[in-house]
């Protein structure tokens, strides 16, 4: 029979050969045997000494034992990497798995935290947080004056706050308010103090000359904290808020104008323009500190006298483009230029229309601008080229006015502008559109006052003391809504961010009633508030405001107040109206004239 054929172990054949095969056949089936052990194990070179329970070991592994092993940490002296998961019963020596519990939301050494808390032992002089019990002379950081909080108040606090005289009953006290003459307080009656308003009492100025009441002075903010005070008599200043203080006064022209203004044109320097008959003037002014330092002034003579007191300014891009009026009947522009501290100033160019006064301005691009002026019969919207000091006028827009005054909002959210001006009938809104450098007019009756104005997103609230209404961009074309009649004897309303608050005045000369207009739609909405009746006061006309409240300072001590959402009285400095500058909504400035050369200066800010 033939020899049976295996390659392993596994494949030989238990009953072979048989009894029948031949005897010379063996030698094959040794050879085979041999074949078959080599082949199953062809890395055996030596002696094997395992025993087959020590073989059977090996049952069940499905990788390399060794590299298994290489990934195992010895009982003896571990180095573990990663995170290690140990079995909540864990102990490492006699530390328990309880205590090994407590370290659990530990953020930092114990130790260093533990020091941080109080010297020596945790049991004897340790203070627990809830309720502890202090012994010795325990200190705290002293809380800034005014501090009303759960701070500490330790004992410096407290004596740098309390009066030194007991304070005044409560009886018979409601609605009134605290008072002190520096020993003794007192209650004072039904007006609180307004703790928002804050007042510099700057001192004496010596401001070179005499300055006119009618147009004393200007106040520009340099940065946050330093502000530039010109007088028309040809003198300047600066005020920093931080030291409350002035630097030195400054001689920025040789003689007094009868208009002027000024703008910001980068870090510490500015560009003012002035003008006295014909005779007009660019300067640029640098600062540093309080200190000021005049540039060299460039000359224009005009054609014509200056009309009237103000000169309008607005950039387009490196240019700066003043508007302003001549006796001679005419509404013109100038571009200025400025090179380090050097002006250069362009041809005047003459807009159309026979007026005497400034055109308003609104840059729509950095090489386009929009003057918007009136004569007696006519509104006008020109598009001007600014290139440099040249400037190039656009295809103008015109529409019938039978009064030479033009209130103008500017941009609104559309990116349109509106104008309010008069003509038959009342007030009547403009909705001017640019295109390149053409514009366009849509106008409309409103039959409210101009003389205030708010802009809100499209739209622009107008009013006057007798009548309110709203002007809205529809895709260019001007909306009027339904006019709302106030209250009579109200005073003008003025605008306080996106609305008009105001004022009605009693026969007695006292403010009872406050109003809020707003929109409703197309339409104004008129709420109105009750103030109370405590005594003379002012107005909110001529006021100190910020984009939410508004303060009307006079002569009076008592104001009426606008907080956001109520009316109310307040004490307030008095502050004559002729000698009040704004130098943004949010801050006013006197300026009391006295003998010879010096001003007594004082400031407020409506916080």
């Amino acid at each position: 029979m033939a020899v049976e054929s295996a390659t392993y172990i596994n494949q030989l054949d238990a009953t072979k050969p048989g009894a029948t095969d031949l005897k010379s056949e063996g030698d094959d089936h040794l050879r085979l045997v041999k074949s078959a052990v080599k082949a199953t194990f062809p890395n055996v070179t030596g002696a094997v000494t395992p025993t087959h329970t020590e073989l059977n070991y090996v049952d069940g592994v499905t990788s390399a034992i060794q590299t298994q092993l290489d990934t195992k940490a010895p009982t003896a002296s571990p180095t573990f990497t990663g995170t290690v998961a140990l079995p909540s019963t864990t102990s490492i020596g006699p530390v328990s798995s309880t205590e090994l519990g407590y370290l659990d939301g530990v953020t930092s050494a114990i130790q260093t935290q533990i020091d941080g808390k109080a010297p020596a032992s945790l049991s004897t002089t340790k203070a627990d947080i809830a309720s502890p019990a202090f012994t010795g002379v325990p200190t705290a950081p002293t809380a800034t004056a005014g501090t009303s909080t759960t701070q500490l108040a330790t004992t410096a606090f407290v004596a740098a706050t309390a009066f030194s005289s007991v304070l005044p009953g409560q009886t018979g006290n409601a609605g009134k308010y605290l008072t002190t003459d520096g020993t003794n307080a007192s209650w004072a009656g039904g007006i609180a103090t307004l703790s928002n308003l804050t007042q510099s009492q700057i001192g004496a100025v010596n401001m070179g000359l005499a300055v006119s009441a009618a147009n004393p002075n200007k106040v520009y903010s340099i940065d946050s904290d330093r502000e530039l005070i010109l007088g028309n008599n040809g003198y300047c200043f600066v005020y920093s808020k931080a030291g409350n203080s002035i630097g030195s006064v400054v001689s920025w022209r040789s003689t007094a104008v009868s208009a002027f203004v000024a703008l910001l044109i980068g870090t510490d320097k500015m560009l003012v323009v002035s003008c006295t008959t014909t005779a007009m003037e660019a300067v640029v002014l640098t600062f540093s500190g309080t200190a000021v330092t005049v540039g060299t002034p460039v000359a224009t003579t005009l054609a014509g006298n200056i009309s009237g007191s103000t000169i309008n300014i607005q950039a387009v891009d490196t240019s700066y483009v003043i508007a302003y009026g001549r006796a001679t009947s005419v509404s013109a522009l100038r571009a200025i230029t400025v090179s380090g501290t050097t002006p250069t100033v362009g041809t005047e160019l003459a807009l159309s229309g026979t007026t005497t006064i400034q055109a308003s301005m609104a840059a729509v691009s950095t090489t386009v601008l929009l003057a918007v002026h009136t004569s007696s019969a006519l509104l006008y919207a020109t598009p001007v080229t600014v290139s440099g000091t040249t400037l190039t006028a656009g295809t103008l827009a015109s529409t019938t006015s039978t009064s030479s005054a033009v209130s103008f909002p500017g941009l609104l959210a559309s990116g349109r502008y509106a104008a309010l001006y008069t003509n038959s009938g009342g007030t009547h809104g403009a909705i001017i559109s640019v295109s390149g450098t053409t514009a366009t007019i849509s106008a409309v009756l409103l039959g409210s006052g101009t003389a205030s104005f708010a802009v809100s997103g499209s739209q622009v609230i107008a009013g006057s003391s007798s009548n309110v209404n709203v002007l809205t961009d529809s895709s260019g074309t001007a909306v009027a809504g339904t006019a709302v009649a106030l209250q009579v004897n109200s005073m003008t309303p003025v605008a306080v961010g996106s609305y008009l608050v105001g004022t009605f005045e009693g026969t007695t000369a006292e403010a009872d009633v406050g109003f809020k207009i707003s929109t409703s739609g197309n339409n104004p909405l008129v709420e109105t508030y009750s103030i109370p009746t405590v005594g003379p006061y002012n107005s909110l006309s001529n006021p100190i405001r910020t984009s939410t409240k508004a303060l009307g300072i006079g002569t009076e001590a008592q104001s009426i107040y606008w907080d956001g959402s109520a009316f109310s009285v307040v004490q307030s400095p008095a502050m004559n109206s002729t000698t009040r500058n704004a130098n943004d909504n949010a801050i006013g400035w006197r300026f009391t004239l006295g003998y010879g050369t010096t001003q007594h200066v004082s400031r407020m800010e409506l916080a």
